[in-house]
Parts: structure tokens; C-alpha cells; sequence
């Protein structure tokens, strides 16, 4: 993609705590809730976005969490719609709360993250080994 490929771009800020992150980076996809359908009918394959992990919150197992912009990505092929529990908040709580999936084809992250072949996503019953 060349610069002037940029001008018909939409760019987006997709917020998250750090455990949904790690989450979309093993799934490629991210979610929103349905509320912001029309939004979500907005975002075009290419339209790029911006990572931003939210900081320390009671419902995440990272405390020690910064907010901040972690990455840049693409956004990809094959938008859907989810019946399932994926993220860290919605196992724990029953809850398909952001079923309107984006599904992501790059992401560059400003830090290092292990091979996600390596690691399970995490879920409440593996928080421990999360967090290390």
C-alpha cells in the first residue's frame, strides 16, 4: 500500500483490556457490541486501526495494566456474526457481549508478544498462567 492509498482509508481506535487483546491476536478478529452495528457496517477491508489497550480495571486480571496505544493494524476479510463466548469477560460471565466480529489481517504491536501457536487465549480458569 502506497500513501496515497491512505486517503481512502477510515481510520478506527479499537479499545480493549490487555487480555482481549491477547485474545484477538491468537483469533485475528476483534468484536464489538451490537449496539454499534452501524459502525461496524462502516468498517471496509483495508480501513486501518489503532490498538489501544485500556488500563487497570476490576474486571481484568491484569492489574498492573497501562492504557495506551499498543499497535497498529489492517483490517481484513470475512466480517461475522458470533453465537459463542471468545473473550475473557464473556466465559466468565455467560455472555455474548460483543458478537459483530472484524477480522483482522496485520497487526504491528510496539512490543514483543510470544508466537500465539504457543499460548492458550485467556480465560478465567487460566488466569494465573496469563498473567506470567
Amino acid at each position: 500500500m502506497d500513501l496515497s492509498e491512505l486517503r481512502n482509508r477510515q481510520f478506527y481506535r479499537f479499545t480493549g483490556p490487555p487480555e482481549h487483546w491477547l485474545t484477538a491476536l491468537k483469533y485475528w478478529t476483534w468484536g464489538l457490541e451490537t449496539h454499534h452495528r452501524s459502525s461496524w457496517s462502516k468498517i471496509n477491508t483495508g480501513d486501518i486501526f489503532f490498538i489501544h489497550s485500556t488500563g487497570p480495571s476490576k474486571s481484568s486480571p491484569f492489574s498492573n495494566a497501562a492504557s495506551g496505544i499498543i499497535g497498529i493494524g489492517v483490517v481484513g476479510f470475512n466480517f461475522s456474526v458470533k453465537d459463542n463466548f471468545l473473550w475473557h469477560y464473556e466465559i466468565k460471565n455467560n455472555e455474548n457481549r460483543w458478537p459483530l466480529l472484524v477480522p483482522l489481517a496485520e497487526m504491528y504491536l510496539f512490543s514483543e508478544v510470544p508466537d500465539p501457536n504457543i499460548w492458550e487465549s485467556p480465560v478465567p480458569n487460566n488466569d494465573e498462567k496469563t498473567f506470567k
